[in-house]
């Protein structure tokens, strides 16, 4: 959305150099950091994951960009100014609802892994305090809890 907001200066020469810039830089960035994040250290994944995420941002921002500015003239001749206030707004609320829902997700991934650890860790304890030694299990008993 910050993208099709700047379109509305698509005619600046130096904003299509830097978006095209920053695009093809973004790329880079984010395939050598989709690299590094399948590494096994956890502070170099950590910052590849936050290098992606950047990269990430800056290539939705010049695609909205590129994509706006590659409509027709005639839909831009009816944009009031108004309009660019208004995908500036939706962009803000936007970054505020995407950053609250990705909280809401974080909190809930780690809660979801922890309770699986807790929940595998009680098992484990259950299953070893029933002396469980390995033994073939008797054939009737297993008839009779099949019918």
């Amino acid at each position: 959305m910050a993208g099709w907001a700047l379109a509305f200066h698509r005619n600046s020469a130096c904003l299509r150099l830097v978006t095209a810039g920053l695009g093809t830089f973004a790329v880079g960035i984010a395939l050598i950091s989709s690299l590094v994040a399948l590494s096994r250290n956890p502070a170099r994944m950590k910052q590849a994951v936050v290098y992606l995420s950047v990269s990430l941002l800056v290539l939705f921002w010049g695609g909205g960009f590129w994509a706006g500015d590659s409509l027709e003239v005639n839909i831009w001749n009816g944009a009031t100014p108004r309009m660019e206030i208004l995908l500036w707004l939706a962009t803000c609320l936007t970054f505020v609802a995407a950053t609250r829902c990705f909280s809401s997700y974080r909190s809930f991934a780690i809660q979801f892994a922890q309770s699986v650890w807790r929940d595998f860790s009680v098992h484990l304890v259950d299953y070893e305090s029933t002396n469980y030694q390995g033994t073939a299990r008797d054939d009737a008993n297993d008839n009779d809890e099949d019918a």
